[in-house]
C-alpha cells in the first residue's frame, strides 16, 4: 500500500472485511483500531513510499495483523501525561491485543498484533 493518509482508512476496511469473512465479526472493531496505529506511524514517521499489510488466521480464533515497512526505526511505547495530544497509540494496541511486538528485519521492520475471539480467550 502507498504511504499516504488515505491508507489508514483503506487498511481498516481491509482488516474488517477479512475478520468478518472468517466469521469473527466480534474482532472487527478492535482489529480496525489496532491496524490504525502502525499504519498511521508508517505514514507519519517514515519516509517509506509503500508498506505491506498482512492479515491472517493463526491458531483457532486468533487473527494476526502485520504492518511492514522499510524503516528500521522501531516504535516505542510512551507514557503521555493527561495533556498530551499523542503517544497513546501503542498503549491502545497493547490493551486491545492478545500480544504484540516489533521484529526488525534485514530490510525494515514488521509491527504485529494478535487478537483472540472472545470464546477462545476463556479457554
Amino acid at each position: 500500500m502507498e504511504c499516504e493518509p488515505p491508507a489508514v482508512g483503506h487498511a481498516r476496511r481491509l482488516v474488517s472485511a477479512a475478520v468478518e469473512s472468517w466469521g469473527i465479526r466480534e474482532l472487527s472493531d478492535d482489529a480496525q483500531q489496532i491496524v490504525s496505529e502502525p499504519v498511521t506511524n508508517v505514514v507519519t514517521h517514515t519516509n517509506c513510499s509503500t508498506f505491506r499489510l498482512e492479515v491472517r488466521r493463526g491458531e483457532p480464533g486468533v487473527v494476526r495483523i502485520e504492518v511492514g515497512d522499510r524503516s528500521r526505526l522501531a516504535p516505542a511505547t510512551r507514557c503521555p501525561d493527561a495533556c498530551s495530544e499523542s503517544g497513546r497509540g501503542l498503549l491502545m494496541v497493547e490493551a486491545l491485543s492478545f500480544r504484540w511486538g516489533c521484529e526488525l528485519r534485514r530490510r525494515g521492520k514488521v509491527v504485529w498484533a494478535e487478537l483472540k475471539a472472545p470464546d477462545v480467550r476463556s479457554s
